[in-house]
């Protein structure tokens, strides 16, 4: 991947006019990474997406489906370190996913070092079918996109080395309900988050259709077994806008982020300002929110 006037950073890429002339591009030849998936008696796993991001920064660089054989090739990568995870849930598969060697959470997840333009083959990929979270969500609208995920400490809550990690994506399809599935490994622990576009951001709580933005009250889903969850209603939320300087000029790239209490307790949305040092945090539930900027790079004070 080139972007012109940023090489493989999307971020430094530069703008053409539409009657540009000589916008050149001199390629080299990239590197790549394959393997094989399969279940745990060994049968070979079809049409599974499989996808490489940049270790460090997270930048998605490349993604594949298994081929007949279950055999996979990731092309077009730069030199470099890369995090690889399945992702069952795009083909309609149901394994609990996980991250390369055998984790299940991103910080656990092994780097594999890529030398262009060399291939690097790696070790099997073993996969084993999940339990379900199951549900349905009232309330999105056409194609408004909601990310659920499903997390547990994995009953060692100061280690999140072994924390266990899984999630899927849905769009609204405007009937006024949705169904959605996680697939997960067996555990008792799993708090599931559910956050839409353009409103709030909840987690589960029993009984409770509206769920809870608070995420030491969500209620601890025992996936041990396949498991079906009450109805949840997306709600419109309130947003909050403002500027950053530095006292004269705007500050762009700054992160600003909403919590429900202080001192960091109970994240409820965030977002970076732009060119004008303008942002907008919506989704917020309706309550005071405690707001904080950091900015993430510059000799600046957060606050």
């Amino acid at each position: 991947i080139q972007w012109y006037g940023g090489g493989t950073d999307c971020n430094s890429a530069q703008p053409v006019t539409s009657d540009a002339t000589n916008v050149d591009f001199l390629l080299e030849a990239a590197g790549s990474i394959s393997g094989h998936v399969q279940d745990t008696l060994g049968v070979p796993i079809i049409d599974l997406h499989i996808y490489a991001q940049d270790y460090d920064t997270g930048e998605w660089l490349a993604g594949s489906n298994t081929d007949g054989f279950g055999d996979y090739k990731l092309l077009g990568l730069p030199t470099g370190n890369y995090r690889l995870r399945t992702a069952s849930y795009n083909t309609g598969l149901q394994f609990a996913d996980e991250y390369y060697d055998n984790v299940y959470n991103w910080d656990g997840a092994s780097p594999v070092s890529v030398t262009a333009p060399a291939e690097t083959p790696i070790d099997d990929i073993i996969l084993e079918v999940g339990n379900t979270i199951s549900g349905t969500i009232t309330g999105l609208a056409a194609n408004q996109h909601v990310h659920i995920r499903a997390d547990s400490d994995n009953g060692t809550p100061n280690d999140g080395i072994d924390d266990l990690e899984f999630w899927t994506d849905i769009s609204g399809s405007g009937s006024g309900t949705d169904s959605y599935t996680i697939q997960v490994v067996p555990d008792d622990g799993y708090r599931v988050e559910f956050n839409p576009d353009n409103a709030v951001r909840v987690f589960y709580r029993s009984g409770d259709s509206d769920g809870t933005w608070v995420w030491a009250d969500a209620t601890l889903v025992n996936a041990s077994s396949n498991v079906d969850l009450n109805d949840l209603t997306i709600t419109d939320g309130g947003a909050i806008t403002g500027q950053v300087t530095d006292g004269t000029s705007a500050i762009e790239g700054v992160w600003v982020e909403g919590f429900t209490g202080r001192c960091w307790d109970n994240w409820v949305g965030g977002a970076h300002t732009d060119a004008n040092g303008n942002y907008t945090i919506a989704g917020l539930p309706p309550v005071g929110v405690f707001v904080h900027a950091y900015p993430e790079g510059g000799n600046l004070f957060e606050e």
